[in-house]
């Protein structure tokens, strides 16, 4: 379904609003630009055309997310999850009974539940953003050279920086990505026992030591959620503070203000937030 739909009339349709919502974006941070440096040259004069050109960029993109696209992703990612959970249903009837034990109920309620979830959360929003993510970044690069080529080259320096602290981040967290997800089997086992031993529980326990188990596993759970945090929280905070102020110093540029003091408070004002949140957070 996933397929048909990026292949077909409709999904094409979807690509070519979500490139036209890239391009009228920095067009429309680009009239705003040349408005200010209009009315900085001539306060009295209105500058018209700029202005226009935003009003137009603005109404172009409400009029693109007005198309129904984000609508046709959502049906094709909700027929997929009903394709994918009935399937994945009558394959594990198939499967011999031992198999099945050996997985573990929580295993199967893994795969079914939050994995097929994760997918549609994929194909909802992949199909929409995917023309977006590739040309928006492209129009901004072309913006930045057609305004100054040192300017272009420094951004593009910070985003590659940025870039490598997040691969580097990420390459470190596939260990933790595997404990998380076990963690997560773990706990969604402890339930499906609990509930389906209910009534067992209630004639022959007070329950304590079934509900014990989910108590430890969830425990376990928060730990490994904790410590994956801390681990990962410098890395992306640093990041997204180095990234965060790079659209800034566009309009500064076309105004006449100097832009290298203008990314050093962006950087710093932007940055700021996020080591303050540090400071707050849990120590291991």
């Amino acid at each position: 379904m996933a397929g048909d739909y990026t292949g077909s009339q409709e999904g094409y349709f979807s690509y070519g609003a979500g490139g036209a919502g890239g391009i009228n974006q920095p067009g429309a941070l680009l009239f705003l630009a040349w408005s200010l440096r209009d009315i900085r040259a001539t306060p009295d004069a209105i500058p018209a055309w700029p202005l226009g050109g935003v009003i137009g960029c603005v109404v172009l993109t409400f009029c693109s997310a007005l198309t129904g696209v984000q609508h046709l992703s959502l049906r094709a990612a909700f027929h997929l999850e009903n394709i994918l959970r009935s399937r994945l249903a009558r394959k594990a009837l198939q499967l011999p009974p031992g198999v099945l034990q050996q997985m573990g109920s929580g295993s199967v309620a893994k795969v079914m539940l939050d994995d097929v979830k994760s997918l549609h959360i994929f194909v909802a929003d992949s199909t929409p953003l995917y023309a977006r993510a590739i040309i928006m970044p492209l129009a901004t690069i072309v913006i930045l050279f057609w305004l100054d080529w040192r300017l272009a080259i420094a951004t593009l320096g910070v985003l590659a920086f940025g870039s490598v602290v997040l691969v580097l981040a990420r390459q470190r967290s596939e260990d933790m990505a595997q404990r998380y997800h076990k963690a997560r089997e773990q706990v969604s086992a402890a339930v499906i026992e609990f509930v389906q031993a209910m009534p067992v529980v209630r004639t022959f326990d007070s329950g304590s030591t079934s509900f014990l188990r989910y108590q430890r596993a969830l425990e376990e759970w928060v730990d490994v959620l904790k410590t994956w945090y801390r681990k990962a929280g410098f890395s992306a905070r640093f990041s997204f503070s180095i990234l965060n102020p790079l659209p800034d110093p566009v309009c500064p540029d076309l105004v006449g203000i100097r832009p290298c003091c203008t990314m050093a408070v962006s950087i710093l004002s932007r940055g700021w937030p996020f080591y303050c949140w540090a400071a707050e957070w849990p120590k291991p």
